[in-house]
């Protein structure tokens, strides 16, 4: 797929014209990273915007040994401009899960975008709401829900943002451990090996080759929270 494709599928560019986004493909800086390299660690300092080419890159927070997942993107997908618009430090790390190209934009000429167009600022409010309104609710499901509601959840997320349909169900396409699972929803890998053994038993999951197979997404859905 063509940067200028990618380009357009993103919230932050829609409805610019194709001019703008060839001004925009112009000012970006193209950079690679491999498996388990750091992008920015948290409490840095907020220098870019990125956005992902292609690959996998993981967004989390860290307290101690204590490590909470907060999102993956994937291709289409920016991150990082939080700190560009508030002046804050990082509020979190992020992590290549795999070979990964990132386009960078500098902190300098995201602020020029910004104040060259109308609609990347409407872009940016809608995508800061949406992600306040995830957090809040996210803050919910770790207060009030269960944890068999809350991996249920993050199985259906994943299956509907990083899976490929087959004939078994939906195949994730980011290889997760126990860990990275317990990591999203707040508890111990003992706690989500136990629930994702019992998923196993009732069918509602299985594994080939390491990858996870969501084989019955319609009763997952039922355990999941009502928001």
């Amino acid at each position: 797929m063509s940067i200028k494709r990618i380009l357009k599928k993103i919230v932050l560019f829609r409805r610019l014209a194709d001019r703008d986004l060839d001004k925009i493909q112009s000012i970006g800086k193209f950079k690679t990273f491999k498996p388990g390299a750091i992008i920015f660690g948290e409490n840095t300092s907020g220098r870019a915007l990125y956005i992902v080419l292609s690959g996998v890159v993981k967004i989390f927070t860290q307290t101690g040994l204590k490590k909470k997942t907060l999102a993956y993107m994937q291709a289409g997908e920016f991150f990082g401009e939080m700190s560009l618009i508030d002046l804050k430090p990082r509020s979190a790390s992020a992590v290549a899960l795999e070979n990964c190209e990132l386009m960078v934009i500098e902190k300098n000429e995201f602020n020029r975008l910004l104040s060259r167009d109308i609609n990347i600022v409407l872009n940016i409010m809608r995508t800061l709401t949406l992600r306040l309104r995830t957090a809040d609710q996210e803050i919910e499901r770790l207060a009030f829900s269960s944890l068999t509601g809350r991996l249920a959840k993050t199985l259906v997320d994943l299956a509907t943002k990083h899976s490929k349909r087959s004939a078994d169900g939906y195949r994730i396409l980011i290889r997760l451990s126990h860990q990275d699972l317990a990591d999203f929803t707040g508890t111990s890998r003992e706690m989500i090996s136990k629930q994702l053994n019992n998923f196993k038993r009732l069918g509602y999951i299985k594994t080939d080759k390491k990858a996870l197979i969501i084989s019955n997404i319609k009763d997952l859905k039922r355990l999941c929270p009502a928001r």
